[in-house]
């Protein structure tokens, strides 16, 4: 069964995907509905789980967190029990702050964040290389960021 929204219920994604702790009213202003209606359309987009979430996005290195990076494993077996095993440590470790298992070369990309350089590559070797699981470990330092919006927008369909 397929969710159809329409241009409203876009209009309210694409407002709060820009700016998620918009007040209801400011929101129904900007769609041209009455507050009531507005915010019975944001719970009915919460109650079909298409808004999963509010979320703060941080400025990380105002945390003195300099050092991103893209590290890229392969692991000796994809069974459940090295995924799961794999999973519980990714989730312990703060430096890590996503985690996806992918198809290709390499089973794991992890985005991860340190204070500098030394620090990346003490959670490397005093981690990750410890994992019996992982069987080889790629780092890709990121110098740059070129686009992060996390703007999500809804396919455009064909009549």
């Amino acid at each position: 069964m397929r969710n159809h929204y329409d241009t409203t219920d876009r209009q309210i994604i694409e407002i709060l995907q820009h700016k998620s702790n918009i007040s209801n009213l400011k929101l129904s202003k900007s769609i041209g509905m009455s507050p009531a209606a507005t915010l019975e359309r944001v719970r009915r987009l919460e109650k079909k789980g298409l808004i999963k979430d509010y979320t703060l996005s941080l400025d990380i290195e105002k945390m003195q967190l300099y050092t991103h990076a893209i590290l890229m494993l392969s692991l000796y077996d994809l069974h459940q029990n090295t995924l799961q095993t794999v999973q519980q440590h990714m989730e312990k470790y703060t430096e890590v702050i996503t985690c996806y298992q992918v198809l290709g070369k390499w089973d794991l990309y992890l985005y991860v964040v340190a204070q500098n350089v030394k620090n990346l590559q003490n959670f490397i070797t005093q981690n990750l290389s410890t994992l019996q699981a992982v069987k080889t470990i790629h780092t890709a330092v990121i110098t740059h960021t070129l686009k992060k919006n996390g703007i999500v927008r809804f396919p455009h369909h064909s009549a």
